[in-house]
C-alpha cells in the first residue's frame, strides 16, 4: 500500500481515507487500520471546519473594512467639495492646500488603509485649525473614520487570532 506524502493536500488525504475505508469494509483483519483512518478523518474534518470558520470570519471582516473605506471615501469627497466651494474653487488657495495635501481621490486610490486613516486624521486636524472652515461640517467624516478604524482593528484581531493558532496560511487543496 502506498503512503501519502507528508505535504499531501487535505482533499487528497480525505479521498485516500475514503478509498481505504471502502477497500477494507468487511475485512476483520483490517479493522484496527480502518478505525485509525476513521479517527484521523474525523480529526481532519473537525480541523478543516474550524479553519473554514476562521477564514469566513476573516473574509467577513475584510469586507467590512472595504465597505467602511468606501463610506470614508464618500465622506472625504463630500468634505472636499464643501471646502472647494469655501475657497471659490481655487485649488491653489493655501488654506485648501493645507487641508488637502493630496486630493482625496488620489489618497483613496494610492494609499493603504493605514495611510488613509492617518491622512484623514490630518485632514480633520487641519480643518479644526483653519478658522475660515469652521462652518464646514466634519462630523460625517469623523464618524466614517471612527467606524473605519474600528473595523480595521477588529479585522487585525482576527488575523492575529489566526496567526496565533497557526491558521493564517491558505488551506491546501481548498
Amino acid at each position: 500500500m502506498k503512503r501519502l506524502p507528508e505535504d499531501a493536500s487535505n482533499i487528497l488525504t480525505l479521498l485516500s481515507a475514503r478509498v481505504l475505508k471502502n477497500r477494507t469494509t468487511g475485512r476483520a483483519e483490517a479493522r484496527p487500520v480502518r478505525d485509525d483512518v476513521e479517527a484521523g478523518e474525523a480529526l481532519l474534518n473537525t480541523e478543516l471546519a474550524s479553519q473554514r470558520a476562521l477564514m469566513d470570519q476573516r473574509i467577513g471582516q475584510t469586507n467590512e473594512v472595504n465597505y467602511r473605506a468606501t463610506l470614508l471615501a464618500s465622506a472625504l469627497r463630500e468634505l472636499n467639495l464643501r471646502v472647494t466651494l469655501k475657497v471659490d474653487r481655487d485649488l491653489t488657495d493655501p488654506r485648501y492646500r493645507a487641508v488637502f495635501v493630496k486630493s482625496p481621490n488620489e489618497a483613496i486610490r494610492t494609499m493603504s488603509h493605514e495611510e488613509l486613516s492617518r491622512y484623514t486624521h490630518g485632514v480633520l486636524a487641519q480643518m479644526a485649525a483653519e478658522s475660515s472652515f469652521s462652518s464646514v461640517p466634519t462630523t460625517e467624516v469623523a464618524d466614517a473614520l471612527t467606524h473605519f478604524d474600528s473595523a480595521r482593528a477588529t479585522a487585525g484581531g482576527v488575523v492575529l487570532l489566526q496567526a496565533r493558532e497557526g491558521r493564517h496560511r491558505r488551506l491546501k487543496g481548498w
